[in-house]
């Protein structure tokens, strides 16, 4: 590092001249000197041109550690010689990376620079490195092995390492691992690994972005970090606080290993990065507020964990692989008000959630996915599931096509909830929704035998397409408009009363053609209360299930209405029309 003198000689040709003549003479003690004659000899007063700061050093006759001070310990960063006499810098908040000669430039590599630093801070016994804004290029580990650090940026867009190796970009080990003392605070600062040259996440990537063993107590805030196999890794690490955390495009933004217990997560995102809380001992992590979209791999939960307002949106749209679960979870997890959201050109094959474990306790308010919703396993008991608000996959398509269950529940004792204007319905067993998978339908298989048209508005002739769920087209019927100017409706015949005390269940399946001109098509189970499919271009020339629960007044004939504003000579395909008690979403035992 060069240091200019400041002081007020004229800048004439022989000051100039004079000040390499005395440089010369101290080069060979000391990379930083001291040109003013005007200081006192105990005090210097210095301008650093790598940062533009004007820097004080004090006269000292010891070194960090209280042992006299020798010539080769002089650094010309920390430590000067003038003459005979050693002098120190005067270090009033921060040590900055760029007093060792760390270029930011993205070019340079600046390891050295910042392994010097953090050598200096140690024997400091902590302090605060800061970090300009810059890009540093880091082709080795950082080693944080002492505690009480914080490393200072100016913003996670502005002050970015680039890690170009395969290995922990920096991995803290905690010296006395107490939680008084094992903290190491990083503040507006980015990683992104250069190495991993791939377009979405996979799990070949290489590389950690940070390791934190036994790190407690530590405050983190606006921390960015991009394009690692495991962005965070935390080894036996508690009461953390992580304030804005975003992960982007890594395999997993998240990891535990060991016990790592008692960690917020507030504010944040994990886009393109998935969880993986399953770290032995591991419980107690508590996520307020974060996003995670798209995920790119299942989130694995493990046990004991807190998820409050959060938002779960897109899973898959990148690798466009839906054969595995969105999440999976052990026991004694809560998921309170959290919205749930597939991306709408999803095709999922496996479940949004699989319970395996027990105890756990989920909310969710909203989401567009019906089917293929909840999968508890045969393992997993006392679980409660409660669903409020509606589901907006009655007006969209996506998942609804794949399944005819929404919840399958293959343990002892779970309970769930469905809450919705047309009533509330709670079931306790392992029978409660669809463990056969089939229901009684009170409608017949042969449906459109007894169908009540209204004046003559509706047509229904046999189909030239399958129906959905793989049954055959004696199932699905064509309904074509043949006026327009009545309100076009047809009912199906039950002569089933409602007694005022039971809730049902309808749904049915309908296929909407590329040249289909109406707004809507719809069913009912209570008039005035209809479960609409609105048509866009999203949700033509596929299978669209709509689906809803109701509760009849005492002695209404219970049945099914379909609706439709199409015009005159439009038509739609309806399919396995299905009328139950209760709140059901499984297969009907009359459709062979």
């Amino acid at each position: 590092m060069m240091l200019a003198p400041n002081d007020k000689l004229p800048r004439t040709w022989f000051v100039k001249l004079f000040f390499l003549l005395i440089l010369a003479c101290f080069t060979e003690v000391s990379k930083a000197v001291d040109l003013s004659s005007q200081q006192s000899d105990s005090l210097l007063w210095m301008h650093d041109n790598a940062t533009g700061e004007y820097v004080s050093f004090k006269q000292t006759n010891r070194w960090l550690d209280g042992t006299p001070m020798k010539l080769e310990k002089v650094d010309g960063v920390i430590y000067l010689r003038k003459g005979q006499k050693f002098y120190r810098r005067i270090i009033n908040e921060r040590v900055n990376v760029r007093w060792f000669r760390a270029k930011g430039d993205g070019k340079s590599d600046d390891h050295n620079a910042f392994t010097e630093a953090i050598s200096m801070l140690k024997r400091l016994d902590g302090g605060v490195l800061y970090v300009p804004k810059g890009d540093y290029k880091l082709s080795k580990r950082l080693l944080i092995d002492f505690d009480n650090l914080v490393i200072q940026g100016d913003g996670s867009k502005n002050s970015i390492l680039e890690i170009h190796h395969s290995e922990t970009g920096i991995e803290y080990q905690s010296d006395v691992p107490d939680l008084s003392t094992a903290r190491f605070n990083i503040y507006g600062i980015g990683l992104v690994n250069k190495v991993n040259n791939m377009s979405l996440p996979e799990e070949r990537m290489a590389g950690t972005g940070v390791y934190c063993r036994e790190m407690h107590a530590s405050d983190w805030r606006d921390v960015y970090i991009e394009n690692f196999l495991d962005a965070l890794v935390l080894d036996e690490s508690y009461l953390n606080v992580f304030t804005s955390y975003f992960a982007q495009a890594n395999w997993r933004g998240l990891k535990t290993v060991g016990g790592a217990n008692g960690n917020t997560f507030y504010n944040g995102a994990q886009r393109n990065s998935s969880l993986d809380l399953r770290g032995k001992g591991s419980e107690k992590n508590l996520f307020i507020n974060v996003d995670i979209e798209p995920a790119s791999n299942t989130q694995f939960i493990g046990d004991n964990n807190t998820f409050q307002n959060c938002r779960f949106e897109r899973f898959n749209l990148l690798h466009k692989d839906y054969k595995r679960p969105w999440f999976v979870l052990g026991s004694r997890n809560k998921f309170i008000k959290c919205d749930w959201f597939w991306n709408w050109d999803d095709q999922p094959q496996d479940y949004m959630m699989v319970i395996e474990g027990q105890r756990n306790e989920i909310d969710i308010p909203t989401t567009n996915t019906l089917p293929k919703l909840v999968l508890l396993k045969p393992s997993s008991s006392a679980n409660i599931i409660r669903f409020s608000g509606e589901f907006s996959d009655f007006e969209r398509t996506g998942s609804i096509r794949y399944s005819a269950n929404f919840i399958q529940d293959l343990g002892q004792l779970n309970r769930i909830r469905i809450e919705s204007t047309l009533g509330d319905t709670e079931y306790l067993g392992s029978a409660s929704v669809s463990t056969t998978l089939r229901t009684s339908n009170l409608i017949k298989n042969d449906w459109w035998s007894n169908m009540q048209i209204h004046r003559e508005t509706l047509s229904i002739s046999e189909s030239e397409i399958d129906s959905p769920l793989e049954y055959k087209s004696m199932y699905t019927r064509k309904i074509t408009v043949e006026d327009d100017g009545l309100v076009r409706r047809a009912n199906t015949g039950s002569d089933y009363l409602a007694d005022g005390n039971t809730k049902f269940t309808a749904s049915g399946w309908f296929y909407i053609p590329k040249t289909f001109r109406g707004s809507y098509v719809s069913i009912s189970l209570v008039d005035g209360q209809y479960l609409f499919l609105h048509i866009d271009d999203t949700n033509k020339e596929k299978w669209v299930r709509v689906m809803g629960f109701g509760f009849p007044e005492e002695g209404a004939h219970v049945r099914i209405s379909l609706d439709t504003d199409a015009p005159k000579n439009d038509f739609f395909y309806f399919s396995i029309p299905v009328l139950s008690e209760g709140v059901v979403g499984a297969s009907p035992d009359n459709y062979p």
